[in-house]
């Protein structure tokens, strides 16, 4: 199992992946200079599934608020940059033919959180009392690679104080469909995730708004 964590002021992220062989791949990005953080679960054969999962986020972390920060709009639009970058990769070369990935973008603005979903992907909330992993925002219908355009599922969510969410996708999301009380950490989660069946993978990212 990888894991990366990255702490500053305000957010707080922290970022886990789990291989599962030669067909499947997951990245994340954490940027939060920019407030971007996203996960992509990349399939394909040979290197294919991780290049289309790199290619997911590396167009989505070239992404900069304006004066007015981000919207549902922006965030859309990041995600057809990336859908438009996988489908191109996936054209050019015989070897990456077949390869697709999902994709779960969050971006945290000053009063609000936009999330963008595509694909075998969820977000989750903490509930206020802290004691489960609510499921809020499932990935639409669609994967990145075998078109040029995908429509994501959006959600907006006012930040507040305690405000906590986790992007998640692979085997921790039959973890977390068991709603286990009370929450268990992001760490905890990833570690279950590997016990429950080390041969699957997964990709989590948590950021703490609070």
């Amino acid at each position: 199992m990888a894991w990366s964590a990255q702490h500053a002021r305000a957010p707080q992220s922290a970022a886990f992946t789990h291989p599962d062989g030669a067909r499947s791949c997951c990245q994340t990005l954490t940027d939060e200079v920019a407030g971007v953080y996203g996960l992509a679960h990349g399939h394909g054969q040979g290197p294919a599934a991780e290049v289309a999962a790199i290619a997911a986020l590396r167009a989505c972390s070239r992404a900069r608020p304006g004066p007015a920060g981000f919207d549902g709009a922006s965030v859309r639009a990041l995600v057809e940059l990336a859908a438009a970058e996988v489908y191109q990769l996936r054209c050019s070369q015989r070897a990456y033919a077949g390869m697709s990935t999902s994709l779960a973008l969050l971006v945290a603005g000053a009063g609000k959180v936009e999330l963008a979903l595509v694909g075998d992907c969820v977000a989750y909330i903490l509930d206020r009392a802290g004691d489960r992993w609510m499921p809020v925002l499932c990935g639409a219908p669609a994967w990145l690679g075998p078109v040029a355009q995908v429509e994501p599922a959006l959600s907006t969510i006012r930040r507040r104080p305690g405000l906590e969410l986790l992007l998640a996708s692979g085997q921790t999301l039959p973890i977390l469909a068991a709603s286990p009380s009370p929450a268990p950490t992001p760490q905890a989660i990833a570690e279950h995730s590997v016990r429950a069946d080390e041969r699957r993978g997964f990709g989590l990212v948590c950021v703490d708004l609070s």
